[in-house]
């Protein structure tokens, strides 16, 4: 803590601490004081997450590898010289909110990861909120964590120049209907 300069030791980890400095993702899934915090950290570009409990009897880090499907990769150049290739789908953006994490799948939906039973359970929901009128492609989807809700930031490019942002919409997760709704500030 900045204010009280309280902190919280962590055992060791044992990963490369480059991956540490070049995109690795490392979350709390709650504030460090809840007895549910747990503390998530995503390696780039593998498919593998470490997390510890800060309460309880788990004291050291928990290596898991997941699974959430495969992705064709390189599609712009599939030909002969250049094929397109198939390989596991990475985490490479994350969010938490409410005790769970959330990060973008290449489908319909968003991934979530709930520790609340014990080990790491991967779940979704839906990625879905088109917009009436919304004549435009998205380019980047941001997911981000404020005031205690899950909001969706999607980049929006034009379809005829795809180095042309257009613009953005913002949406928030209604947690209660499991949908995405527009906000307007």
């Amino acid at each position: 803590s900045p204010q009280s300069r309280r902190k919280i030791d962590l055992p060791p980890l044992a990963i490369d601490q480059d991956l540490l400095r070049h995109g690795a993702h490392c979350l709390l899934s709650h504030e460090p004081t809840d007895p549910s915090c747990v503390v998530l950290l995503v390696e780039p570009n593998t498919t593998v997450i470490w997390h510890l409990r800060l309460a309880g009897d788990q004291t050291q880090w928990q290596r898991h590898e997941y699974d959430i499907g495969s992705q064709v990769y390189d599609d712009d150049e599939d030909d002969e010289k250049h094929p397109a290739w198939v390989g596991k789908t990475v985490i490479r953006q994350i969010s938490a909110c409410r005790g769970k994490f959330y990060f973008n799948l290449p489908s319909t939906e968003r991934g979530v990861v709930d520790f609340s039973a014990g080990p790491p359970a991967f779940g979704s929901i839906p990625a879905g909120c088109h917009d009436e009128g919304e004549y435009t492609v998205v380019g980047r989807v941001f997911l981000v964590e404020s005031g205690g809700e899950l909001y969706m930031v999607k980049l929006l490019m034009d379809e005829a120049n795809l180095n042309k942002y257009t613009g953005l919409s913002v949406y928030v997760m209604d947690f209660e209907r499991t949908r995405w709704r527009r906000v307007g500030d």
